[in-house]
């Protein structure tokens, strides 16, 4: 195993905002909900066509359609929102380093729910400095438990 080193801040930054998009990615794929109900409102609201709808979302107002309904993307985008910035917050002074395996193939799970780590290529990761002493067939086993739906192999 070859650590090379903690990345630059900037460097660092970028990869704990990999991590955090990744994760929010996955929470959110199974969100299968296309439009919210708000209850207890009179829909007398006016049609707008989608390229008016879209028009108007665009300068950040939300539309109600006549079926007093709204797109749940105005309402999970706000949630993904969070959860990234969560992420971020959590590890926003992790050192990060790239690890180097020579033997073995780095597992790449749906998400990284488990613990902290994005692979770079099938044989290296960048990961928070205080995990470095992990072998390959550690975080393979992580990737395992972790992975909800697959888990592929970098060619």
């Amino acid at each position: 195993m070859d650590i090379q080193g903690a990345l630059p801040d900037d460097e660092a930054k970028a990869v704990i905002e990999l991590f955090s998009l990744w994760n929010a990615r996955f929470r959110f794929s199974k969100n299968e909900q296309e439009r919210i109900t708000l209850n207890g409102i009179a829909s007398e609201t006016h049609k707008f066509s989608k390229d008016d709808e879209e028009r108007i979302e665009k300068s950040g107002v939300t539309v109600m359609r006549p079926d007093a309904t709204i797109p749940a993307r105005n309402i999970n985008s706000g949630r993904i929102l969070l959860n990234i910035m969560h992420d971020r917050n959590i590890l926003e002074h992790t050192p990060i380093e790239c690890i180097r395996f020579k033997n073995g193939n780095i597992l790449v799970p749906d998400n990284f729910t488990l613990f902290p780590y994005v692979p770079l290529n099938s044989q290296s990761v960048f990961i928070s400095a205080n995990n470095k002493h992990l072998s390959w067939y550690q975080l393979n086993q992580i990737s395992i438990k972790s992975a909800k739906g697959y888990y592929f192999r970098h060619p």
